[in-house]
């Protein structure tokens, strides 16, 4: 990808206009010179440099390699790619069974990490395998059980890194991205009905991100994607699901937020669909982090809202649907900051937008359905005034 985002202009505070969103760079593609096959029948002392003599166990991967694993488990599985380059691990005769496909297996031992990374990893893809890690059953109110994972996938980091359709479940961390640039992730499924230590996706530190067609699915006080500390620069987030399956049964407090974005610059994030918990821009209350020249564009919020905390500036939300319960379909704090709502479409028992803090956005082509009448669009917070929110 390459050059702005189209359509899109936003405002500053002061209504000049600015510049276009620039999209995140694409990463890299490994240039690989070998393959080398693995498979669970396979002998570690075999060259496994054909599909009749893999290997046994996924290690020992070395720069310009594609590993080509078999369907089958791999058990106490780490995969070290700390400095290498031009890598990529990947399955290879995918077995169909029903209307499933079986894939790799990777089983992480107790307190490991599936892979592993360090600032000179570049040009690596990972592909089509499960990942997984040794857990516990844990108890919770009522003596139901859920899983405790021992094991994480790792700490992404280095350069031009794509993760492209691995199936995650019972870990304790999923991707985390750390000191990483150009970054693909992408198809990447992690469903954790029965609840997990942390997060499905965590941006602590990435640059040219795109996040595309993803399932993030998890069930405790956790946002399934969270962006903190230095966040993210120039990312773009697509055609995702993000969910909490709240389970008052299983005593866990409910979720605030599906998603939480602390820090960013230039985020883009379009037709996502976010289930049972906020989309939260939300920075931190001391004012070290900020989100700035970012956008909105379409999908959807089910069963929560839209949070905009202040340290969100020139901000477009455009064409969002909300279907809230009892609360605001958008809780808007960020004050005079260069806010668009443009085109929302929301459903709620209690208003549209409500202002937390003394505002200056334009809303422009606001849809409210309110579910008994009376319902206000828009209103202010006690102490607030709307005085100089401008309305279209």
């Amino acid at each position: 990808m390459s050059g702005g985002v189209p359509g899109l202009l936003l405002f500053n505070e002061k209504g000049k206009d600015m510049a276009t969103i620039p999209a995140p760079a694409a990463p890299a593609a490994p240039k690989t010179t070998k393959i080398i096959y693995v498979s669970p029948t396979g002998v570690d002392t075999n060259t496994g440099l054909t599909p009749d003599k893999p290997w046994r166990t996924p290690k020992g991967i070395t720069s310009g390699t594609k590993m080509l694993l078999a369907p089958g488990e791999y058990p106490d599985c780490g995969i070290n790619l700390s400095g290498l380059t031009d890598v990529i691990v990947d399955a290879c005769n995918l077995v169909p069974s029903g209307n499933a496909i079986t894939l790799p297996w990777l089983v992480t031992g107790d307190g490991g990490n599936l892979f592993s990374f360090n600032a000179k990893t570049a040009r690596v893809l990972i592909g089509r395998v499960k990942c997984d890690s040794n857990y516990d059953q844990a108890k919770t109110a009522g003596g139901l059980c859920y899983h405790a994972a021992k094991g994480c996938f790792g700490n992404v980091r280095g350069v031009d890194i794509s993760i492209v359709g691995p199936q995650l479940a019972n870990l304790a961390e999923g991707i985390a991205l750390a000191e990483a640039s150009r970054i693909l992730v992408q198809a990447v499924t992690q469903v954790e009905p029965m609840g997990m230590a942390a997060r499905c996706l965590m941006i602590d530190n990435a640059t040219d991100l795109l996040v595309n067609a993803c399932s993030f699915i998890n069930s405790i006080n956790e946002s399934p994607l969270r962006a903190t500390g230095d966040g993210v620069t120039r990312g773009a987030f697509t055609n995702n699901t993000i969910s909490q399956l709240l389970d008052a049964a299983h005593g866990r407090a409910l979720a605030k937020a599906a998603v939480t974005i602390r820090q960013g610059l230039y985020v883009s994030w379009r037709y996502n669909n976010v289930i049972n918990g906020e989309l939260s821009f939300n920075t931190d209350i001391t004012g070290r982090q900020t989100i700035d020249q970012s956008e909105v564009i379409g999908g959807n919020v089910t069963g929560s809202h839209l949070t905009m905390r202040p340290g969100c500036h020139n901000f477009l939300i455009n064409g969002l649907a909300v279907t809230n319960g009892p609360s605001e379909c958008v809780s808007d704090s960020a004050g005079l900051a260069g806010i668009i709502y443009q085109d929302l479409q929301l459903t709620g028992a209690d208003c549209g937008i409500k202002f937390y803090a003394d505002s200056n956005a334009q809303v422009v082509g606001l849809k409210w359905k309110p579910t008994k009448a009376g319902l206000p669009a828009m209103k202010p917070a006690s102490g607030v005034s709307m005085a100089k929110v401008v309305q279209k």
